[in-house]
């Protein structure tokens, strides 16, 4: 029996949302992180999560960044990666969902990592160019603590 699929699309004609603003990095902290290292961690982090929308713990200081997690039910992760220029008077909390950093962070091809940061309430941004030149940028926004965490 044949199938017929209408599919309908409409183009609006309004300007692009400003977006300017969000990406302002005017005085975020730079740093970088390995890759592969911090993938592996975020991966670890988020099998922690059975389900459940729990928050990573992520300790930027001098030098390192700890990455912490529990989760009652399956276990805890308490791991800490090597950060390359963090300011050294500079301690920043801030927390994750795990598999929202993962998503955007999986198409990087660097070695390194390059992100900007603040404080708890602004977003992490990354930023890297591709090997065809193009300039990436993900921007993930911190998850403000619960009751329970």
């Amino acid at each position: 029996m044949p199938c017929n699929i209408l599919i309908k699309a409409a183009f609006k004609r309004t300007a692009f949302p400003a977006y300017t603003g969000v990406l302002d990095k005017h005085e975020f902290i730079p740093a970088t992180v390995e890759r592969v290292g911090f993938i592996k961690t975020l991966r670890r982090s988020a099998s922690l999560l059975s389900g459940q929308f729990i928050a990573t713990q992520f300790g930027f200081e001098s030098g390192k960044v700890n990455v912490s997690m529990k989760n009652k039910e399956v276990g805890t992760l308490d791991e800490e990666l090597a950060l390359i220029g963090f300011a050294d008077d500079n301690k920043i909390d801030m927390r994750f969902y795990a598999p929202y950093l993962l998503n955007g962070l999986q198409v990087f091809s660097q070695e390194q990592i390059s992100f900007f940061l603040k404080n708890n309430t602004k977003p992490i941004i990354f930023e890297a160019i591709s090997s065809d030149n193009m300039n990436m940028t993900y921007l993930v926004m911190p998850v403000s603590a619960t009751a329970g965490q």
